[in-house]
């Protein structure tokens, strides 16, 4: 082996010297690596006038700057270098910096709107980075995140902050991704359910997507500090809050302060949004109630046209929390498998049903015209009571005419999800009734 040479050792103690000066977030040490800099008139390098010239201009101390300032001013090695620290030193040991670790989950997936990710962790790693408390936070960032992703982050972290950016969908949960991209549905139950695991070092979730206080509200059952949102939010007032917000922790600030300045920010930008994000603290002695609707059966009845099934598949995806216990089961045309007597299936399957959903389109009423025993069993079942029907306006057409046109619909405001800004609105305000209706059964039994 080739004996390390008296450089190599002098240079490791420069970029030491440097590091120190850079990232440490004591001022004294960073005060004192500058004099160590400057003592030493042989090592007048670039990378020590680089450091030296970034720490007179961006170091959060004014000590630290003018000292830097006076060592460039004057040369290495001068006598005119100060030596005397400017500041109070305690006997007291300092105990080890604690780092904060922030981890960033963003999903977008195919068919969902697209959302400003990139500049969203970007602004925050710039703000983090530019803070007098830069040394304590670590950003980790994961994409396109699947459930396995968030559960292989959470064990590879141990992160102190979680933090998501993507779509939410209410009751139905949060719009992660599948292996093909593809919206995936995790619910905040189940996202409890892991954190908890966790609540040794969790200390901080935040849900910057739309419709996402119900898991703010689960999450914050087992974390001390949620933030969610109460409706939709546009990208802009988004972006401003969490900016803000971790620009105020990054300042040394505590959560709730930092809230209230993500709050402020969004009226900044000239948003009236400022009351959509919410804040969330764990109740002290709580625990969480894993408890869901239990012994019903939803059956989605639709036409068998591409579209319809198409919608059905979608609607399923936001119902889908409600079956993670397994007392939930929904049911459509999809579970009609091949060689089955697709009239009986579908009259079998509203026999059974608690709950029947006819999805609302024009073709839904060309099957209503050609198959009207199946509506007909399903009033039937209605009026004696032994299952509920509700109509789900999907694709706009007239349907006051059938034996159903009389019965409350969703979405709740009467309009057809075609005609929603956001589908993903309809299917939150969809999946949050039907949720809020299988719970009143519950609470009958």
């Amino acid at each position: 082996m080739v004996p390390e040479s008296p450089r190599d050792g002098l240079d490791q103690v420069i970029r030491t010297l440097c590091l120190m000066l850079l990232r440490d977030s004591v001022a004294q040490v960073r005060w004192s690596a500058a004099c160590a800099l400057g003592r030493l008139p042989q090592v007048a390098t670039t990378i020590v006038t680089r450091t030296l010239c970034y720490a007179a201009l961006h170091d959060p101390d004014p000590t630290v700057r003018s000292q830097c300032a006076l060592i460039l001013a004057q040369g290495y090695g001068s006598p005119q270098v100060k030596e005397t620290p400017p500041f109070v030193v305690t006997p007291a040991i300092q105990s080890p910096m604690e780092i904060t670790t922030i981890l960033m989950l963003s999903a977008n997936p195919r068919g969902t709107d697209a959302l400003r990710l990139d500049q969203e962790r970007r602004d925050i790693e710039e703000g983090l980075r530019r803070s007098s408390q830069r040394d304590r936070f670590r950003l980790e960032t994961r994409v396109a995140v699947r459930a396995v992703d968030v559960r292989r982050a959470m064990l590879d972290y141990g992160p102190t902050i979680v933090h998501f950016s993507g779509h939410g969908a209410g009751a139905a949960g949060l719009v992660l991704e599948d292996v093909s991209g593809n919206p995936a549905l995790v619910s905040g139950e189940a996202l409890a359910g892991l954190f908890e695991l966790f609540a040794d070092r969790l200390q901080c979730v935040v849900l910057n997507a739309c419709y996402t206080e119900v898991q703010a509200q689960a999450i914050s059952r087992v974390v001390p500090f949620v933030v969610g949102m109460k409706e939709t939010i546009k990208d802009d007032a988004a972006l401003a809050f969490v900016v803000a917000f971790y620009d105020a922790l990054g300042a040394g600030r505590e959560v709730e302060f930092a809230f209230k300045v993500g709050c402020s920010e969004i009226s900044m930008v000239g948003s009236s949004q400022k009351d959509v994000p919410v804040l969330l603290k764990k109740p002290q002695g709580v625990t969480m109630p894993m408890s869901s609707p239990k012994n019903c059966k939803i059956f989605i009845l639709t036409s068998d046209s591409q579209q319809d099934l198409k919608d059905t598949d979608q609607l399923i995806s936001y119902l889908q929390p409600l079956t993670l216990e397994g007392n939930v089961i929904i049911q459509s045309r999809k579970n009609i498998r091949a060689g089955d007597n697709k009239q009986k299936k579908l009259e079998e399957f509203t026999e059974n049903a608690d709950l029947i959903l006819f999805l609302v389109s024009p073709d839904l009423i060309n099957f209503y015209i050609k198959s009207r025993k199946i509506f007909d069993l399903a009033k039937v079942r209605s009026d004696s009571g032994k299952a509920c029907i509700i109509p789900v306006l999907s694709r706009k057409t007239r349907y006051e005419n059938t034996n159903f046109g009389s019965l409350n619909t969703l979405p709740s405001n009467g309009k057809f999800i075609d005609e929603f800004k956001k589908r993903a609105d309809a299917f939150y305000d969809i999946a949050n009734k039907i949720s809020e209706i299988l719970q009143s059964k519950l609470d009958q039994v």
